[in-house]
């Protein structure tokens, strides 16, 4: 879930909660005051103010200042429709569970409005208006405590939202990384398969043989195998001289010819080779050096085509 999608839908639920204090409102006004009276005034004017600007800008900043502004604003009209209830006070706790609700938007400007609300609330009427906002009257005392409270709420709210954002920033950028290696291991994969069929498809066609960079045999395809009448158990781990005759194999050329090839030279001409049965075989072929990613010749693998018939 990204920061915007938690925004909308806890933005939505919001409005629901407004909603449902706006009918509290009204219940409480008939039932505590036996008539619609101011509170349900500023009750139906929230909703009505709320829905417009819903219907203007469905996301985004604007709408959740509106929420967070008319959530407060519900919370005042209720207090003021339970005027001379014992429960008036009490009904103050709801400012500050607001307050946290609010924080589920993700957005610290809707915090430090939903906390300038309620500050202007009880300096304003708590001081000038105080039966409406305490029951029983009120005091700096009060007014006081609130305060403080609404401060410590606030402070560790908005630290809240700013680490939950830099929570939910890291997650989504471990996924973009995670996605974007994703993607790069299935076109490595896809490349890797695309060279397997290539391979594949040189294996039907040519006979090729790999050794180590020092000339041991280290696999063979069946048309080498075929090519030279071995089985491949009787070649690997044994050395290319098995297929040059004796005066060649212990030559200073052909240990030459190991030498380039250990230095990452291609090589590539006709060459005489000797089969099991000890006949001739000439073969067109290329010995092609395999490097590491720090440039060393790993392997050497060479492609041949049987050429006896045309020498």
């Amino acid at each position: 879930m990204t920061l915007d999608h938690a925004r909308n839908i806890s933005t939505l639920a919001l409005c629901a909660v407004v909603v449902m204090l706006a009918a509290a409102t009204l219940t409480v006004d008939l039932l505590v005051q036996e008539a619609f009276g101011l509170g349900s005034i500023l009750a139906v004017i929230g909703c009505a103010g709320l829905a417009a600007t819903y219907f203007a800008a469905r996301q985004g900043g604007a709408l959740r200042l509106m929420v967070v502004t008319v959530l407060m604003a519900e919370i005042v009209a209720l207090l003021i429709s339970s005027k001379g209830h014992p429960w008036q006070t009490d009904i103050h706790m709801a400012f500050f569970a607001a307050l946290a609700i609010s924080a589920l938007m993700y957005d610290t400007r809707v915090v430090l409005v939903g906390a300038a609300l309620v500050a202007v609330h009880h300096l304003g009427m708590g001081i000038s208006l105080d039966a409406l906002v305490f029951y029983g009257g009120g005091s700096l005392g009060r007014i006081a405590l609130h305060a403080i409270i609404l401060v410590l709420e606030t402070v560790a709210l908005c630290w809240m939202i700013r680490q939950t954002q830099r929570l939910l920033f890291i997650a989504a950028d471990g996924e973009q990384q995670a996605r974007a290696e994703a993607d790069r291991t299935a076109r490595l994969l896809a490349t890797a398969l695309d060279a397997q069929g290539q391979l594949a498809a040189v294996s039907r066609a040519q006979a090729i043989i790999q050794f180590s960079p020092e000339g041991e045999i280290l696999s063979a395809n069946e048309n080498f195998l075929s090519t030279l009448g071995y089985e491949l158990a009787e070649i690997v781990g044994r050395h290319h001289r098995m297929f040059v005759d004796a005066a060649y194999g212990s030559s200073p050329e052909y240990v030459e010819f190991w030498r380039r090839l250990r230095g990452g030279e291609f090589a590539a001409e006709e060459f005489k080779r000797i089969g099991k049965d000890g006949r001739e075989v000439w073969i067109q072929a290329s010995y092609n050096p395999i490097f590491d990613e720090n440039g060393n010749v790993v392997t050497v693998v060479k492609f041949a085509t049987d050429i006896t018939g045309r020498v």
